[in-house]
């Protein structure tokens, strides 16, 4: 069985993947939330829990600050958790050179593609 980690624990997706994961060859051994590291916090925080998190086959973040009409009010946090903090993570992901998943919305683009979305494309929110 692959050995997976949840970024996300408490949302409606982190669930949902926890409830799943058995059904496709993969064994949870780690679901992390605000509780075990807020997001928001400063790189170096980021950086440490990133470094920490246990051995695993892939990371998935189901994470993230989806209030749009809040995030422009609060564009610095909704900036870090889901910007800076998929980042960090992506980093710590590549060096241990294992997958890692960050899963997004049609808040970030338009939803009218065939194929999945790249790294590169260009953000088109509806």
């Amino acid at each position: 069985m692959h050995k997976l980690i949840i970024i996300g624990k408490h949302g409606q997706l982190a669930r949902a993947l926890q409830q799943r994961a058995s059904d496709f060859g993969m064994d949870i051994v780690g679901v992390f939330g605000r509780d075990d590291q807020d997001l928001t916090a400063d790189e170096s925080q980021l950086r440490a829990f990133a470094k920490g998190l246990p051995k695993a086959d892939g990371i998935i973040i189901a994470a993230a600050y989806a209030a749009v009409d809040a995030a422009e009010d609060n564009s610095d946090t909704a900036h870090k958790v889901n910007t800076l903090a998929p980042r960090i993570l992506a980093e710590e992901c590549a060096s241990r050179n294992i997958p890692l998943v960050h899963i997004s919305t049609d808040y970030v683009f338009s939803g009218e593609s065939k194929t999945p979305w790249k790294p590169g494309d260009t953000p088109s929110p509806i």
